[in-house]
């Protein structure tokens, strides 16, 4: 990986466990030549450290650019009516993919899926504004209490249910 550069940090040492246990699949599809693919995207700089950049799984591929969902996450969470965000990647007739947010707002303070998009204008590119947003009671949570994004990906009428600022 040269300096400044994303890539996928692989590892390799002795004590790497064998595979996942009953998946012969999923063992194969995270090693490569030895070395375990860990799902992080990484970015190096010109001494040799690492940084974390987002999960693999957790790119938004928009008219082929890579949008780290959790850069969005991070930026939207900052907005002071925001309790929690989360950006995934939605089917766009263009290809690739679209953005969309689902905002958990503070209880008690006013938020509008307009303040969302005009907080995003002020403080990310517009590859990276997002072009649904959907305001929610309720985020779905995983055991360790991380918004649960692969079952807002399963909502067939999230998108739907959003505001579209193409439209």
């Amino acid at each position: 990986m040269t300096v400044g550069e994303t890539g996928e940090l692989a590892v390799r040492t002795p004590i790497l466990m064998q595979g996942y246990f009953n998946d012969e699949e999923q063992t194969r599809k995270s090693f490569r030549d030895g070395w375990f693919l860990t799902g992080d995207l990484v970015r190096a700089d010109a001494q040799g450290r690492y940084y974390f950049v987002s999960r693999k799984k957790d790119i938004i591929r928009r008219r082929g650019e890579n949008v780290a969902g959790s850069e969005l996450d991070r930026v939207i969470g900052e907005h002071p009516g925001v309790l929690v965000a989360a950006a995934i990647g939605v089917h766009s007739e263009f290809g690739d993919e679209d953005i969309l947010v689902a905002v958990k707002p503070k209880e008690g303070l006013a938020l509008t899926e307009q303040d969302v998009v005009d907080w995003c204008r002020q403080r990310l590119t517009a590859m990276k504004v997002p072009r649904y947003v959907i305001l929610l009671d309720d985020m779905p949570l995983t055991p360790t209490h991380k918004v649960a994004k692969a079952e807002l990906r399963k909502d067939p009428t999230l998108r739907q249910r959003a505001v579209d600022f193409n439209a």
